[in-house]
């Protein structure tokens, strides 16, 4: 008796266990970046802000950060990129991309990659051509605003999960407190 109570104590963990690698593959996606201007002509010594929005193409949302790829070779350039977000549990989300040029920035074309690492990857970089010119700015537009994007609660799939995991626990607590009795 004790013997088959264990095998059903052990049962309901490893289907919990195979619920949660489940769970997990099914939260995986494709995502993709989008921005409100595909170029832009900026002077030295200027700042510029372009709004950008990083989505769910596929799947289910999970966890997503946003990169971008060739920053360290932009700055030796005197282009500096700032993503005002950057990560969110639950995609989508959208932010501002701050666009600062040196002083001594080397005019010419540039192009700036961005992607999507984590969970729900883009399939494909998403780009914007920075053209730096001759000109020197000494001032500088202010940063839009954005409406806060909201981290969502426990989506569906986390409650399930969680449910499954609390049922498992409580039976297995049972179980314990029914041997020792």
């Amino acid at each position: 008796m004790e013997e088959a109570q264990g095998i059903y104590a052990l049962g309901i963990v490893l289907f919990c266990a195979l619920l949660s690698v489940s769970y997990a593959s099914s939260g995986l996606g494709t995502s993709k970046i989008t921005f409100n201007q595909s170029s832009l002509s900026i002077g030295r010594n200027t700042t510029a802000y372009l709004q950008y929005n990083l989505s769910i193409a596929s799947g289910n949302s999970w966890g997503t950060y946003m990169n971008i790829v060739n920053k360290a070779a932009l700055e030796s350039d005197g282009i500096s990129l700032n993503l005002s977000e950057n990560f969110s549990t639950f995609p989508p989300f959208s932010g501002v991309l701050t666009i600062k040029t040196a002083s001594d920035a080397r005019p010419g074309n540039y192009t700036a990659i961005f992607n999507g690492t984590g969970d729900d990857p883009t399939t494909s970089n998403a780009e914007i051509r920075i053209m730096v010119t001759n000109t020197t700015s000494s001032s500088s537009p202010s940063a839009p605003s954005l409406p806060k994007t909201s981290q969502k609660g426990a989506g569906p799939l986390d409650t399930v999960f969680l449910v499954v995991i609390f049922i498992a626990f409580i039976a297995l607590l049972g179980y314990k407190s029914y041997r020792f009795l």
